[in-house]
């Protein structure tokens, strides 16, 4: 009679850590499930951060540049290698801001998030 109770308690017991487990088996299926969606979440944050910060550091590249051509123009020089140079920054000026348009449209672009404002 002893041992049947024994039994009976070793199996009760191993019905309440199945139990347990079950429960916290469920627990962490429902807490990774979520944090995926999480890091998707962030990694599309990431991605349009990355791209309109990269529009935002360009116009400004883009408006340093014009700045300088405008301080070389205030100075009225009229040499060819001072207009060559003011060529060639109005040049790299363009390309900056072509490269800050296509950061701004791959901002646009990307796929918005369903508790984003449009």
């Amino acid at each position: 009679m002893k041992n049947i109770k024994v039994i009976t308690g070793v199996i009760a017991t191993l019905g309440i850590f199945s139990a347990l487990l079950l429960v916290t088996g469920i627990l962490f299926y429902s807490a990774v499930s979520s944090d995926r969606l999480n890091f998707q979440n962030a990694s599309a944050l990431s991605y349009q951060q990355q791209e309109l910060g990269g529009s935002f550091q360009t116009l400004i590249e883009t408006r340093v540049t014009i700045n300088r051509v405008a301080i070389r123009m205030l100075k009225n020089q009229r040499d060819p290698a001072s207009l060559d140079a003011m060529n060639t920054l109005l040049t790299n000026a363009g390309a900056s801001l072509n490269e800050a348009e296509k950061h701004f449209n791959n901002y646009v672009i990307s796929e918005s998030l369903a508790a984003e404002d449009p």
